[in-house]
């Protein structure tokens, strides 16, 4: 209930902001709002899953005050239940706070970004979660390691744009989103974007991170994550086109080796989505989506783990208009652990944005 109350006073504060903007910035570029909303019905085809099935629904929601016409801010939230744990059966409604940047674009071509925000790393996460092709992003962003190096933190970003070359520059906490800077390694992260012709984009990203202190039992360590990635689409006629996307991934091991050599962890992700356009009333395409990847985590000494995991996705998409998309789908996971069998999970979505 906490993060209902606090999205209530967050929308009565941006109400008042607008009266007040009538007279100062203009109230219509300081209440600017945008976002989606998920409901879906999810079964879990893991063996003695609890529960097996069940409802979803998740809201995000963007606000984009702009100040003048060199200076904005943006604040998302998002709005999502916890997990169901099954054994107090208490799940409750938790406000995230996923981005809260001040943004400062000084000259064409050059912005900086100053607060918390996704590091440029991972091409897989970076997408917006209203334009994936499939209910849930790749395993690969969830896999150990990949929070040392993408996901959200705090700092400073400085953006360039020559196009049609796009370069990011970030020095972070390193600590992890929501948190305070908890030892004197920053984290530096670059990411290097090219569109060779307009139907294809290559891009490249490198993650320095840093950790421990000078003691007589703890040493300092450093390792390096790179992320290499294309995507794109190629229309195949006035109503129809190819959407591609592929990423590999190799994440050094984030922390203190001591006297054991270390293994980096690598991941790879391959995707297809061809989208047919329909003339109906309601219907306007058909997009169906299949994505293949494997990962395999970072570990320490010379015996490998058995802990690497494949998943495919596949997605039959509905775009009823630019804003509105059902989605039935699923994923199927299978591990190199034996004692692991694989499972498929399933779910049907409804997507609308606004």
């Amino acid at each position: 209930m906490y993060g209902v109350r606090f999205l209530f006073l967050l929308l009565v504060i941006s109400t008042t902001v607008f009266a007040t903007g009538e007279f100062s910035t203009g109230g219509s570029e300081l209440l600017k709002f945008k976002g989606y909303g998920i409901f879906g019905f999810d079964i879990s085809g893991e063996e003695d899953a609890d529960p097996d099935m069940g409802f979803s629904a998740i809201a995000d929601v963007t606000w984009i005050p702009t100040i003048n016409e060199w200076l904005d801010a943006k604040i998302e939230f998002k709005l999502k239940p916890t997990k169901y744990d099954g054994e107090s059966n208490d799940r409750n409604i938790v406000l995230f706070l996923e981005v809260l940047t001040l943004n400062a674009q000084v000259t064409d071509g050059f912005e900086i970004t100053a607060g918390q925000f996704k590091r440029p790393f991972g091409y897989n996460y970076f997408r917006s979660g209203s334009s994936m092709f499939f209910a849930d992003r790749a395993i690969m962003t969830g896999m150990s390691g990949f929070s040392s190096y993408g996901k959200r933190d705090i700092g400073v970003n400085l953006g360039l744009d020559f196009n049609p070359v796009e370069i990011d520059l970030a020095v972070t906490n390193g600590a992890g989103e929501n948190r305070p800077e908890n030892d004197s390694h920053k984290q530096f992260t670059a990411r290097f974007q090219v569109d060779p012709v307009d139907w294809m984009t290559l891009g490249a990203a490198v993650g320095l991170n840093a950790g421990g202190i000078d003691t007589d039992t703890t040493d300092t360590w450093n390792s390096t994550g790179m992320d290499f990635f294309t995507n794109g689409s190629i229309s195949m006629g006035e109503s129809s086109e190819i959407d591609f996307a592929g990423e590999y991934m190799s994440l050094g091991y984030p922390g203190d080796a001591g006297e054991s050599s270390t293994n980096d962890g690598t991941a790879m992700s391959f995707m297809i989505a061809p989208e047919f356009g329909v003339d109906a009333s309601v219907l306007t395409s058909i997009q169906p989506a299949v994505r293949y990847e494997t990962t395999s985590p970072a570990y320490l000494g010379d015996t490998d783990p058995l802990n690497d995991k494949d998943a495919i996705d596949f997605c039959l998409n509905f775009h009823t208009g630019s804003n509105n998309t059902f989605q039935l789908g699923g994923r199927n996971y299978s591990f190199e652990e034996e004692n692991l069998e694989g499972y498929t999970d399933m779910y049907i979505n409804w997507r609308m944005k606004f």
